[in-house]
């Protein structure tokens, strides 16, 4: 699975199939994708389950800097996946708003004043997952001793706090696409652990990772 766009090359470049590609004109199918990659991570698991998938890619250019990615696309993605007709019999399924997606001053953003809900969507943490423990190690810490990624994102409007935040030598990861610090929640999230990283390409821009087998795996599902 991967976001419509790459569908053609994927599937010759893999020789396996995908579930959408340039000629897709069923809507509501990619309406659904756009759903999944906005889910939490549990969520959308289970989703790449029910939909048999079995790995999922996505693109991201914070390493080298490409601007077309998946995470610059997001809102588009975002905005398609609320169109999705969803029979969920799970009540606590928590499907992402698009208020979530931007700020407090309606700005899409991954820096400092990324609301939380959104870094928790599974596409955020597909691009951004080990990014800043491998590229600024030092982070994780300086967002502590600032008060945590909560107080930051709450307090971003701050410009004292953002201006000793810039200047701070240890809070040093940057997305090249975006030029910008990364924002202390995906600077400080665990590893995904429902999905497994199976190859990143030596500038990052093509992540894959493998669909974890669930307890219920081999359900059918109807």
């Amino acid at each position: 699975m991967s976001w419509w766009d790459y569908g053609y090359q994927l599937s010759v470049l893999s020789e396996s199939i995908t579930t959408s590609d340039n000629n897709t004109w069923n809507t509501e199918h990619i309406a659904k994708i756009g759903r999944v990659l906005g889910l939490r991570e549990e969520d959308a698991a289970d989703e790449c389950r029910r939909m048999g998938v079995d790995y999922v890619m996505v693109q991201f250019g914070g390493v080298n800097g490409y601007p077309g990615d998946d995470v610059n696309k997001f809102t588009w993605i975002a905005k398609i996946g609320q169109g999705a007709d969803v029979d969920d019999p799970r009540p606590d399924i928590n499907s992402l708003s698009l208020y979530d997606v931007v700020d407090e001053n309606g700005v899409f953003t991954t820096s400092l004043s990324m609301k939380k809900r959104l870094s928790e969507c599974v596409l955020m943490r597909f691009a951004y997952d080990g990014f800043c423990d491998v590229m600024a190690p030092s982070t994780r810490s300086a967002v502590e001793r600032y008060g945590g990624a909560s107080y930051i994102e709450s307090n971003a409007s701050s410009a004292s706090l953002a201006t000793a935040i810039r200047n701070d030598k240890t809070y040093t990861c940057v997305d090249r696409a975006r030029k910008q610090l990364v924002s202390p929640h995906l600077a400080t999230m665990d590893r995904l652990h429902e999905f497994e990283e199976v190859y990143t390409s030596s500038t990052w821009l093509v992540r894959i990772y493998k669909v974890k087998r669930g307890p219920n795996w081999d359900k059918i599902w109807v």
